[in-house]
């Protein structure tokens, strides 16, 4: 869906690059859009460094963790996003829009980068920046996993919501 940001991050890949010629974006999920993006990506001639995977099973799913260096998802609509989550723990830091929830959950320069979710500019700088120095991406993607285990385990959600149902 155009709320992900799937094609702001096609858009933003020519500019990607050109520096880092190698990048690849892996698109995880399958939707109504997929022909459409996949037009945009071989129109802006990056087709070769995007990968369309649909649904993943669980044990696919952490392959691709394991080999990636960034998520990114500049999303205008996500209601919490999960999928940050799911990128802290495997270490991964995060690119996230700043007008919806992403910007509750990613705290911009420490654990990830929040970016203007409709600036194609702003999220090619941002790939480009993490890309450009992996030992700060790689401590984002470590405070990702710290902010993970301090606010968003089973011990600590059961710990706030004492303390929520405790004040009714």
């Amino acid at each position: 869906d155009h709320y992900k940001g799937c094609d702001r991050v096609i858009r933003a890949l020519p500019q990607v690059l050109t520096e880092f010629p190698s990048a690849r974006y892996e698109v995880v999920g399958e939707g109504p859009l997929r022909g459409e993006l996949e037009d945009l990506a071989r129109r802006l001639g990056v087709g070769h460094a995007v990968g369309f995977h649909g649904y993943l099973d669980e044990d696919e799913l952490e392959r691709v963790y394991s080999r990636s260096h960034i998520l990114v998802m500049p999303s205008t609509g996500e209601g919490f996003g999960i999928v940050y989550l799911e990128a802290w723990r495997h270490g991964v830091p995060v690119v996230a829009g700043n007008r919806d929830a992403g910007a509750e959950v990613v705290t911009d320069g420490v654990d990830g980068l929040c970016v203007d979710p409709y600036s194609v500019e702003q999220v090619a700088r941002a790939l480009i920046s993490l890309l450009s120095d992996p030992e700060r991406a790689a401590a984002m993607g470590r405070r990702g996993y710290q902010t993970l285990m301090a606010k968003y385990t089973h011990a600590h959600f059961r710990e706030n919501l004492g303390h929520i149902l405790g004040a009714i």
